[in-house]
Parts: C-alpha cells; sequence; structure tokens
C-alpha cells in the first residue's frame, strides 16, 4: 500500500492511495491530475472516496466517474456523483484493507472521514476535518466537536 499526495486547484491535495495496480482516490477537486498519476504510474482507478460535498473535494467525481464507470464513488447521499451511499459505519474493501466510514461533522454538518485498515497500519482520510500545511482563520463550530471525537473513534474490531 503506497498513499501519495498529488497537489490540486492552487492549494489542496488529491490523496491516492496504490495496491498493487490499482488506486482509490481521496477527494478529487478536479481530474486531470488523477488522471495524470494513473497514466504515470500505470494504475487503473478502483474507487473514489469522498469527504464532502464542497467542489474542492468533489469536484471531479463525476469526471472520473464517466471515464472509469465500473469504479465505484463513494460519498453521503449528498455527494451528487456518489454511486455507492455510505453513512457512519458502512464497511466496504479495498485491496487487503477494510474500509470503515466515519461521521465527522466539522467542517460540513454531514462531513465523513474514511478509516483504512490494512497490514500496513491504520490510516485516517479525514478530508477539511484537518487542514493540511495551511492555517486556515475562519473556524467552523462543528470543526471543534469532529476534532474532539477522533481520538475516541475506535478502529475495526
Amino acid at each position: 500500500m503506497k498513499i501519495t499526495p498529488v497537489k490540486a486547484l492552487t492549494d489542496n491535495y488529491i490523496w491516492m492511495i496504490q495496491h498493487g495496480n490499482h488506486a482509490v482516490c481521496v477527494d478529487p477537486s478536479e481530474p486531470s491530475p488523477v488522471l495524470e498519476f494513473l497514466v504515470r504510474n500505470r494504475l487503473m482507478l478502483a474507487q473514489t472516496w469522498v469527504t464532502h460535498p464542497h467542489p474542492d473535494h468533489e469536484g471531479g467525481a463525476a469526471a472520473l466517474w464517466r471515464g472509469y464507470m465500473e469504479s465505484p464513488v463513494y460519498g453521503e447521499s449528498d455527494i451528487e456523483a456518489a454511486t455507492h451511499t455510505v453513512t457512519a459505519g458502512t464497511q466496504f474493501t479495498f485491496g487487503d484493507g477494510q474500509v470503515t466510514v466515519w461521521a465527522t461533522p466539522g467542517h460540513t454538518d454531514r462531513h465523513t472521514s474514511y478509516l483504512l485498515e490494512t497490514s500496513d497500519g491504520i490510516h485516517v482520510f479525514c478530508g477539511d476535518t484537518l487542514f493540511f500545511r495551511r492555517l486556515r482563520t475562519r473556524v467552523y463550530r462543528h470543526n471543534r466537536t469532529a476534532l474532539r471525537q477522533l481520538p475516541t473513534l475506535q478502529p475495526p474490531a
């Protein structure tokens, strides 16, 4: 399992998770960086995970789905491109890993995070629950709630 941040837009990252010759795309703000990454690494898109319905996280999901129609798009019911609706506790697999969906309201009321448990360890993809390499001056009321609950969330048994 290899996890790579891919720069997108002016200040975003799309997370790519590789297992063998397959990949998951997390929060595709735009399709081009994802497609370039897939071609450069000779990978097939297996799944797309969307944490919340903002263009800088779901903006490229529909275009990716059109290009890879057998590749499911996971997201809450408010994710327009979702082909597989998830809620807290939803579980599915990728590669040798088990994915569990967590409700992490914060940046949005229905924000979700994806916990991936593999033989390599546990990885959490939390969208805008945390901001990577930048500081936001606007603090969302629900972000405090989400951050407080992260340490209490339990990985699958």
